[in-house]
């Protein structure tokens, strides 16, 4: 790379997006490296808009995890309702039978 383009490209990493736009539309760039720049400012959206969609990816990732952890919970949830309900229902037959086996020797 030549010094000028080094000297290009150390000037260009110092700026963000908006103004590498802005000195486009100010006519900052000679003709000669404003397609330089125009490419800098492509793979610097490109890159920005890249990392953008990482973090959505991870985002709807860590969402799906939590609401597979909630489904598998409400599922054990259910289970231990059931188990209790069916507890509940042997305790009163326990009860019932009780009362018939009293009932009955009075």
């Amino acid at each position: 790379m030549m010094k000028s383009q080094e000297r290009l490209m150390e000037e260009l990493n110092a700026l963000n997006e908006r103004q590498i736009e802005a000195g486009l539309v100010a006519g900052v760039w000679d003709e000669e490296t404003r397609p330089f720049v125009e490419n800098y400012l492509s793979q610097l959206t490109l890159q920005r808009i890249e990392a953008e969609a990482i973090e959505q990816v991870q985002e709807t990732r860590k969402a799906r995890d939590a609401a597979v952890f909630a489904a598998q919970e409400a599922v054990d949830a259910k289970l231990r309702a059931n188990a209790a309900i069916i507890l509940a229902l042997g305790a009163m037959l326990a009860c019932f039978l009780v009362i018939l086996i009293l009932v009955s020797r009075s």
